[in-house]
């Protein structure tokens, strides 16, 4: 065991001093990529939530003619305010979203049960705009249907007649949309911070120490190659380890600035939480250290094996997009496919914090045991000649 810990103290120890695979291991995927994934995702979720509770400011030209209307909207967390004759200008210059122009006409039409008219200014090219306009909108409508109501109910008629179609929703899903944002962005950082915080060490201290001809009296110790394997395999296990903790770290630390109406009904996630998707992970992190060693080791250079490394970390990302555009459901057996079963899995556990952890053991094991065949193989290349390039 000594003679193992040695390899890795050393191989760690020299990895330290690479500026790159430090920026990678513990800057990038760690600190960069959940910075650039949540950020956004936290600031539009704070203003969206932030104007929906503190109400939008919605500017009104001709606000006399419609004292009715406007204590509606304001009754929709609307804040109804007048605005001057140059709104168009306005608007076109950014500086106004939107403006509800009510015509002089509107209350001499609405007392006589006429369409009493309202012009809504706003800016297509300006997103802000546009969405507001739909949100505006709908209200107007809904104030619309109000009056209708009450107009057919004075004369007596059955407002049933209208509506032909009694439609009522009834969601089905399992999992709140939400949550499961969150849930496929942890599980994309985790997998992909890991890799890269093994990536330039597991081409280093094979295909890189082949090429510097410094391997081969490596071997020449009196050491077994299994235990030279096994150092190099726990070196880059411990930079995979830092770089699977980090995002976990990062994306909580982020999550606690969204609001707690973003998780809807989820649960909102605690530190129980990210322990049970760092403990469904963890197989993956020890998987994909013997992924890395495997193709470094199987490459015939330092180049090829960067060629070949980059290649092959397309595949773990791919459940990543597979769960954004296919209907792909938690069952047994999906539980059980590497990857794609954390993806699934990572999902329950956001929504549901209480979720239970005995339910995360099949998917567990199955990594666990892709990642002892890994090293198996790993250790097997170590034993072959070709491992020094003859």
């Amino acid at each position: 065991m000594k003679g193992i810990f040695t390899i890795m103290l050393k191989e760690i120890r020299d990895n330290l001093r690479d500026k790159r695979s430090l920026f990678f291991a513990l800057v990038y995927g760690p600190l960069l990529m959940p910075a650039l994934m949540m950020g956004p995702l936290v600031l539009n979720a704070g203003k969206h939530f932030e104007e929906y509770d503190s109400g939008r400011e919605l500017h009104v030209y001709g606000a006399e003619y419609a004292p009715n209307l406007l204590e509606y909207l304001r009754s929709k967390n609307m804040d109804a305010k007048p605005v001057g004759d140059n709104f168009v200008q306005r608007i076109k210059d950014s500086d106004l979203k939107l403006v509800v122009e009510i015509t002089e006409n509107y209350g001499d039409n609405f007392n006589q049960g006429k369409p009493a008219k309202v012009i809504i200014h706003y800016d297509t090219e300006n997103q802000q705009s546009q969405s507001y306009f739909w949100q505006v909108r709908a209200e107007l409508d809904s104030y619309g249907r109000t009056i209708a109501a009450q107009r057919m109910s004075v004369r007596g008629f059955d407002q049933s007649v209208l509506r032909p179609l009694d439609i009522a929703e009834n969601d089905l899903s399992e999992e709140e949309m939400r949550s499961g944002i969150i849930a496929n962005i942890l599980m994309f950082l985790v997998i992909f911070s890991s890799m890269m915080g093994g990536f330039y060490l597991a081409i280093d201290i094979t295909a890189g120490e082949r090429e510097r001809l410094s391997l081969e009296p490596l071997l020449s110790l009196p050491l077994s190659r299994m235990q030279v394997a096994l150092g190099k395999y726990l070196a880059i296990l411990a930079f995979c380890v830092a770089s699977f903790i980090l995002p976990i770290v990062s994306v909580a630390i982020w999550a606690m600035f969204l609001p707690d109406k973003f998780f809807g009904i989820a649960d909102i996630p605690n530190a129980v939480t990210y322990l049970k998707i760092a403990l469904l992970s963890f197989p993956l992190c020890i998987m994909m250290t013997g992924f890395l060693m495997v193709v470094a080791a199987w490459a015939k250079s330092n180049k090829e094996a960067q060629t070949q490394l980059g290649i092959a970390m397309l595949f773990p990302m791919a459940p990543f997009f597979m769960v954004q555009f296919m209907n792909i459901k938690s069952t047994a057996v999906n539980n059980m496919i590497p990857f794609m079963g954390q993806y699934l899995l990572a999902d329950k556990i956001m929504f549901d914090s209480a979720y239970p952890v005995v339910a995360l053991f099949p998917s567990m094991l199955s990594s666990f045991i892709l990642a002892v065949i890994l090293l198996g193989v790993a250790i097997h290349l170590y034993h072959k000649d070709s491992i020094l390039g003859t």
